[in-house]
């Protein structure tokens, strides 16, 4: 099976203001499409807020950061 993603050019959490403007528009526009599409629309705790898990498709089976949600306010979300 083949996975298609795309990160933008950088793997992980990079300084590039340029990429970071890209990705928080990409989540936007995702979001978006969820919203306006017919069904039920359903979201991860987290996904409005950028949360990630590293590339790690289970973390059911993490108990580290990893797994852990972070409640604290971030002063980069916009």
């Amino acid at each position: 099976m083949t996975t298609v993603s795309w990160n933008c050019g950088a793997e992980g959490e990079t300084d590039d203001e340029g990429i970071r403007k890209l990705r928080v528009r990409q989540q936007r526009n995702f979001l978006t499409t969820l919203f306006v599409s017919q069904g039920t629309p359903m979201l991860l705790g987290g996904d409005e807020r950028s949360r990630t898990q590293d590339g790690n498709n289970n973390c059911w089976c993490q108990d580290s950061e990893l797994s852990w949600y972070d409640w604290s306010e971030d002063p980069d979300a916009s």
